[in-house]
């Protein structure tokens, strides 16, 4: 908001009470914290991005629809907070086929989870980088696997699971 306070400073003049600038910072924090998904140096860019196309006020809505349009590597922390939320999916196998690395499920499905969660959180690191700035390739080519059978998911049939933001 202050960053589009310096843009446009008349329309979205912040209050000088603080009382009435925490709760217009609270109603708008609302509507991300709903919308899901929202990081700061994206939301950054959303503003830039409004005020080079749009002659309008910002609106929450503005930077929501723009930072949901962007792919997942859009900064390596929005990346990193979706390579960790895979770990709910060790089936779905996106991140190794991403990043081209193995992870070798166990038998038990519940300690599988573990252990894919636990190799994810290990290889964080080298995870990113093999996937920051190739989202698109590697969507491509997740989306270009057959669906392979594993011991958590024997038959096949989880699928992909939504790669898109």
């Amino acid at each position: 908001m202050f960053k589009a306070s310096v843009f446009d400073p008349v329309r979205m003049k912040l209050p000088d009470d603080a009382h009435q600038l925490d709760f217009k910072v609270q109603a708008w924090a609302s509507v991300f914290t709903h919308a899901g998904d929202i990081w700061l140096i994206e939301a950054l860019e959303a503003v830039d991005h409004h005020y080079q196309t749009s002659n309008y006020v910002l609106m929450p809505k503005s930077v929501v629809d723009y930072v949901h349009g962007l792919p997942m590597d859009s900064s390596r922390e929005r990346l990193r907070e979706w390579i960790l939320r895979q770990g709910l999916h060790p089936y779905a196998q996106n991140v190794q086929t991403m990043a081209d690395m193995e992870f070798n499920q166990s038998g038990d499905p519940e300690q599988a989870k573990v252990e894919y969660q636990r190799w994810l959180v290990d290889n964080l690191d080298e995870l990113t980088e093999r996937i920051y700035g190739h989202w698109s390739e590697g969507v491509a080519k997740v989306k270009g696997q057959p669906i392979r059978s594993s011991m958590i998911d024997p038959y096949g049939l989880a699928g992909l699971i939504e790669l898109e933001a």
